[in-house]
């Protein structure tokens, strides 16, 4: 059996990191004056803005605003028309061939950038 032999302290230099090193990590924000500009970006949904709302609001200014008439018909069919929508972004799409042809003052032209030359009549 080997006998084990006492290691001593291990010494490091510490030394301050460099700025490069920490750029990537430290993300500074441009500091944001006054209490409703830091709410307002920090909301990112229409849901984060209402509980923004209700949180600083006078309760009965906030039903209000936020609660609708009688049984509150008009705003159940707002929502359902809202739900109904759907976004549907071109992303991925190929452009091998792009299209920028546009039809301007009933003439056409492949590049809607440059200034078509006056019609000649005849």
């Amino acid at each position: 059996m080997t006998d084990k032999v006492p290691l001593g302290p291990v010494r490091t230099a510490r030394r301050a990191p460099k700025w490069s090193e920490l750029r990537d990590v430290v993300q500074f924000r441009r500091p944001r004056f006054g209490r409703t500009a830091r709410r307002l970006t920090g909301a990112l949904t229409v849901r984060d803005l209402r509980a923004a709302a209700q949180r600083t609001t006078p309760r009965a200014v906030f039903h209000y605003v936020d609660g609708a008439a009688e049984e509150e018909i008009t705003a159940a069919r707002n929502l359902a028309a809202y739900r109904r929508v759907t976004f549907h972004p071109d992303a991925l799409r190929s452009v091998a061939d792009p299209d920028t042809s546009v039809e301007l003052s009933a003439r056409g032209s492949r590049c809607p950038w440059c200034s078509l030359p006056p019609a000649t009549p005849g």
